[in-house]
This record gives structure tokens, sequence and C-alpha cells, in this order.
């Protein structure tokens, strides 16, 4: 299961029109190998991981309340 932004989310591909502004915020971020498809998939999920580690955070690729005020959203 993958939550994010309070939505549970049981597909692994799930698409949606709140995952754009997040990846757009990663590649921001210097993630620029992240396609932003709008889908929460392996790699956007890898690369929350990898912000999160960075950032200094629990790297569990959740994007909750500390991972989205990292990415200023």
């Amino acid at each position: 299961m993958i939550k994010i932004l309070f939505i549970n989310v049981y597909d692994s591909m799930h698409k949606s029109s709140i995952f754009m502004p997040m990846q757009t915020r990663l590649r921001q971020r210097g993630y620029r190998g992240l396609r932003v498809d709008n889908k929460f998939g392996p790699a956007t999920e890898n690369t929350v991981k990898a912000l999160q580690r960075r950032a200094g955070l629990v790297a569990d690729g959740l994007v909750g309340k500390n991972t989205r005020r990292y990415l200023g959203m």
C-alpha cells in the first residue's frame, strides 16, 4: 500500500492529478531522472525515499507532512 498526501493507494501505479506537482518539485530538487508522468509508481517511490534520506527524514516513501514541508508543498 502506498500512502501519499493523505490518500491510501493500493495500486502501485496509481494515477492522479496530485502526483504531477509532487514529481515536479522532486525534479526541481535535483532528481532530474524522474519522469513527470502523474503516476506514483516505483520510480516516484524510490525518488521520494532518496529525498527523505537526503533530508534526514524517515525514508518510508510516504509523502506525509514532513516530506511535503521539505518539498515546499
